[in-house]
């Protein structure tokens, strides 16, 4: 089967808010919900069966290659999800040095203050959770394009392209030093980050895009707003909006 085109991508990655979005609707649309379920059968291109790179103990592994399934539940649970984001703690969001943050939504551990400020924020707000399970279809056959370069010293182990999320393209990946890494491409410019797998377990894996740069930004954005992709532990990819991390 053919893999999507650019044009189809796009319209992919609308179909996947409608779906998956805080506002999802496509349960009461079966022509829209139809044609996303064609689109991701376009994007699983390989054999289901084939196999995912093995996993190694000190870092976050490939996204698996597993045939994506249509739930209505995870719409209802996404659209649920799509709440204004919390702290379990007797600290402020803006935690010193040596404070540990625990995410209400995620229960994902932060020690990382100035990303638990973001991510923890009550004006912060979920757009999307991507999942790195399979379920939004075959990364690999989206149309081909350059992997861009990691910023970090130690060449790519592998690099996984999730597609156009409010940006030209978002892509994680792994070093061969065992970093976690997270890029964004704004055009000709990117913005990316790479960390140590002890950081990544942290929950201190975030890139932010200031309202200035982007081209498409959600409704509702206002400038002095950034837009946060948090992969995090678990196995997902969270795109955010909020105040610019550590006020910049």
């Amino acid at each position: 089967m053919d893999a999507v085109d650019d044009a189809q991508e796009r319209e992919l990655a609308v179909l996947r808010r409608r779906a998956y979005g805080p506002d999802a609707d496509i349960d009461t649309d079966p022509v829209a919900r139809a044609r996303l379920i064609e689109l991701e059968e376009r994007l699983r291109g390989r054999d289901a069966g084939e196999p995912a790179a093995p996993p190694d103990a000190d870092g976050p592994a490939p996204p698996a290659r597993r045939r994506p399934a249509w739930h209505t539940a995870l719409v209802v649970t996404c659209a649920a999800a799509a709440i204004v984001l919390g702290v379990i703690a007797g600290t402020a969001p803006h935690a010193g040095e040596g404070v540990v943050l625990v995410d209400a939504r995620t229960g994902v551990r932060i020690t990382d203050s100035v990303i638990a400020g973001f991510v923890t924020s009550p004006h912060t707000r979920l757009l999307l959770s991507i999942p790195l399970d399979g379920s939004f279809g075959d990364y690999v056959d989206l149309p081909a394009r350059p992997a861009p370069h990691l910023p970090d010293s130690s060449p790519a182990r592998w690099l996984d392209r999730l597609g156009s999320y409010y940006v030209e393209q978002l892509w994680i990946g792994r070093t061969e030093a065992g970093r976690a890494c997270l890029v964004v491409e704004l055009g000709d410019t990117t913005r990316g980050r790479c960390i140590d797998p002890a950081d990544f377990d942290d929950g201190s894996l975030l890139v932010a895009v200031p309202h200035a740069e982007l081209s498409e930004r959600p409704d509702g954005m206002r400038p002095g707003e950034s837009l946060g992709f948090w992969w995090r532990p678990g196995g997902r990819v969270d795109v955010l909006v909020g105040p610019a991390p550590g006020g910049g």
